[in-house]
């Protein structure tokens, strides 16, 4: 019966006689594929299982070596230590002041939040030059951690070298989803220097916060404290130049008018001197705070230091005018209000207002654009990843911007005193000289009394704000000295090295089955488009196990290679598919016998003269008279394999004739052999002669079938020289050796020269090996299983398999 894998043919006769239309042949491949579902999510983890499984030992291999690199690695580092110390990051304590007139002065309190405090951990070299200084003056020479120390000349480190050191040193992270607390971390290979950089660090955190925080509270209250003593004796002098001058002109009192002028100007100057002491007093914590984000950020204060924007300014001056006016209005009519169906004086004071009111809006407008352009200046914006600092110096600068332009309102606001300031001393200067002095003195006094009371105030509320200011950190545990190593880890090492030496060797396995071109499959045969018809298991293992691995044995004193299985071992897989491929020859053209084929191969080793001596014994062993022809005149074996010298050569009898037929038989029944002879010069001329297709022709008529050995395509020309002289050329490839790409180019060669291709033997198939993908796409209908199958009904039935365990271990 004709095997599945066989060519179609070009039609068949009826009963009647008639040719009816040729049945399409399945494609090749096509009826395992079909039947047995090949190429399925299944069939392709077997192959992939079996891949991996057939490179067990170079996976074992990278697996060896990537776990002892990591081993030898691991243990040679340094034991390293870790501990770590919990901070408590407490809420803003209320450190903002209140001016007089209710105004909020923002500045004084700092954004605390977790993200902004692990930046300034990070980030600030201040704090790591204290933790620095502290630890120089600790210890002295000789004495200390490790760290202080060269390793390699044993000198000590200055302090700007141990403050690098400690900077890298140390780690800040936040404790907890759920708590403010940060987590202070460091490694050393000295546990006793882990916990002495963690805690030297806490402390210096908690002092450096405290100290920060306290920084713009202090700078007012200094400012207030070098006023207070210069406008106490203003008070005083003013307070006497009175006294002595109502003694001495026996002045008594103002009349009303003049007394409600002196009053006001008594209250604007006094409104003046503490909207300077406020003005002073931002710009002192506005300084105190540049000055402590210019240490973070060095290009900050050149970013914001430019005037306020010249819109902005007019429009407060503005503002600060209509504002005079109205209370300029409501003093001299204190019933007045701004109502738009009152009066014609109330309608327009509801008009300057409702245009304060847009004044109002057309400032925060542009007070918002100046502080997006601010901004987009330095680069950050409030939004933008606080983790690594960039919001932190966004929310500083941004406090800048706004506390730059609240100054810029509070100057305005100056101009607009001095102005009423200037109008009604005008009014002044129309009174008698006595009143007019008497004015001044009273004006004085006031203005000197509100003034001094003032600052005392803001003194006050300054220094109960400096005293309540104890930081927002605080040491909730400090670092104990780790008795256990933190790094290296051996045993998660040697995990995720095992890990990695088995991705690797399996990744290694992929990529160099993808890249290796070699056949290894039948498979691979017909995915180059060349026709399969059989499939020939390697002897290796029947050599080894039948004859002690030994390459010639002697049989009835004659001595014969065990590379023929026809004759050694019949009964064996390999012997059976020696049949089979006789039996797909005979069917590979149902219209025409193929009685003459020739054997090539595309290089040397792949097997082609021991495929045809089998192929030859298959035929003789089933009574047909069968030639085999040595045509490989470039190394001539056959001779050697049947020990029979002494029959006529080829080259002999291409001159002299075919002599009795006789004389070719060997020791096997119908098998005949015609060896090559001595080389010859020209064997690519000789063999396509005239001489050598009638020589073919003779042994056709001679006997049933005519196998010649040819020498490989690739190499010599002698194959496509002889080829066109006979019904069929096979191709023989040896698994695990033969090129696709030359196995594909020496069938184009034969196809070049019209040679009657019949298809491809795969030689040297392992079936045995899980390498093997083919063996798992057909499963138990595929070769692997039925030549294994095959091997085992031939077993003695004493000698059982062996399981994969047992191949495993050898046994």
């Amino acid at each position: 019966m004709p095997s599945p894998s066989l060519p179609p043919s070009n039609g068949h006769s009826g009963q009647n006689g008639h040719h009816e239309p040729a049945t399409p042949w399945p494609a090749q491949g096509q009826l395992y594929d079909e039947a047995y579902g090949q190429g399925n999510g299944a069939s392709q983890l077997r192959e992939l299982l079996a891949l991996l499984w057939g490179h067990k030992w170079i996976i074992l291999g990278v697996f060896v070596i990537v776990v002892s690199a990591a081993a030898i690695y691991t243990y040679s580092l340094p034991q390293q230590y870790q501990t770590s110390s919990l901070l408590l990051i407490k809420p803003d304590s209320p450190s903002t002041l209140v001016s007089t007139r209710g105004r909020s002065v923002p500045g004084l309190a700092e954004d605390r939040s977790i993200s902004n405090q692990l930046f300034v951990l990070r980030q600030s070299r201040e704090l790591a030059e204290r933790v620095a200084e502290r630890m120089d003056e600790m210890y002295d020479e000789g004495e200390g951690p490790p760290m202080m120390y060269n390793p390699e000349t044993g000198e000590r480190h200055s302090v700007q070298a141990l403050t690098s050191r400690l900077a890298s040193r140390i780690q800040a992270s936040q404790g907890g989803e759920e708590i403010d607390a940060i987590r202070l971390s460091a490694t050393s290979t000295d546990p006793e220097e882990a916990a002495l950089i963690v805690n030297l660090f806490s402390e210096e955190y908690v002092d450096f916060a405290r100290d920060r925080s306290r920084q713009s509270v202090q700078a007012t209250y200094d400012f207030l404290e070098s006023q207070s003593e210069s406008l106490r004796a203003d008070m005083e002098k003013a307070e006497q130049n009175l006294v002595d001058f109502m003694q001495r002109e026996e002045a008594v009192a103002l009349d009303e008018e003049t007394s409600s002028t002196v009053s006001r100007i008594t209250s604007l100057e006094s409104e003046r001197a503490q909207l300077r002491i406020e003005l002073e007093m931002n710009r002192s914590r506005f300084n105190a705070q540049e000055e402590n984000v210019e240490s973070i950020e060095p290009q900050l204060a050149e970013r914001i230091a430019s005037d306020i924007d010249s819109e902005l300014a007019r429009v407060q001056e503005e503002r600060e005018q209509l504002k005079s006016q109205i209370e300029q209005a409501q003093e001299r009519n204190p019933d007045l209000t701004p109502n738009s169906d009152g009066n014609a004086l109330e309608r327009e004071l509801a008009r300057t207002q409702a245009r304060i009111d847009r004044l109002d809006a057309r400032a925060e407008e542009i007070a918002t654009r100046y502080v997006d352009q601010a901004l987009a200046a330095g680069g950050a914006s409030p939004g933008e990843d606080s983790e690594r600092g960039v919001g932190y110096v966004a929310d500083q600068r941004e406090q800048l911007v706004r506390q730059r332009i609240e100054i810029s309102g509070m100057e305005a606001r100056l101009s607009n005193i001095d102005e009423q300031l200037a109008e009604n001393r005008e009014r002044l200067q129309e009174l008698p000289a006595q009143s007019l002095e008497l004015a001044q003195l009273q004006r004085e006094r006031r203005s000197a009394e509100q003034v001094y009371s003032f600052v005392r105030q803001q003194m006050q509320e300054t220094r109960m704000t400096l005293e309540s200011e104890i930081g927002n950190a605080e040491v909730v545990r400090f670092a104990g000295v780790p008795s256990a190593p933190f790094a290296p880890t051996p045993q998660q090492n040697m995990i995720l090295a095992a890990l990695l030496g088995l991705v690797l060797g399996g990744g290694f396995v992929i990529i160099r089955e993808m890249l290796d071109t070699r056949i290894r499959q039948p498979e691979d045969i017909r995915g180059i488009g060349e026709h399969l018809i059989g499939v020939v298991p390697s002897m290796e293992a029947i050599i080894e196990r039948d004859f002690d691995g030994e390459r010639q044995i002697t049989i009835d004193d004659r001595t014969v290679p065990t590379t023929l299985p026809m004759l050694v071992s019949p009964m064996s897989a390999v012997a059976e598919s020696y049949r089979r491929l006789r039996t797909n020859l005979r069917f590979a053209r149902p219209d025409e016998e193929v009685r003459t084929v020739a054997v090539t191969s595309a290089s040397k080793g792949e097997g082609k003269t021991t495929t045809a001596a089998n192929l030859a014994l298959a035929l003789a062993s089933a009574g047909q008279r069968t030639m085999l022809v040595d045509a490989d005149l470039r190394r001539p074996r056959l001779h050697t394999m049947f020990d029979s010298a002494e029959a006529p050569p080829l080259v002999d009898v291409l001159y002299e004739g075919v002599p009795d037929p006789e004389v070719f038989s060997t020791a096997v029944d119908h098998l005949y052999l015609m060896p090559g002879g001595e080389k010859v010069p020209n064997p690519a001329e000789l063999l396509g002669s005239r001489r050598m297709e009638d020589l073919i022709g003779d042994l056709e008529a001679e006997f049933d079938y005519l196998i010649i050995d040819t020498a490989p395509v690739l190499l010599f020309s002698d194959a496509m020289a002889l080829s066109p002289f006979c019904k069929g050329v096979v191709m023989v490839a040896s698994a695990g050796t033969t090129d696709q790409r030359a196995l594909e180019h020496a069938a184009h060669q034969l196809r070049e020269v019209e040679a009657p291709l019949i298809g491809c033997v795969l030689n040297n198939y392992k079936a045995g090996d899980s390498a093997s993908r083919y063996a798992y796409n057909y499963d138990n209908y595929g070769y692997a299983q039925s030549m294994k199958r095959l091997d085992a009904y031939y077993r003695d039935d004493d000698d059982q398999p062996k399981s994969r365990i047992q191949q495993w271990f050898g046994r």
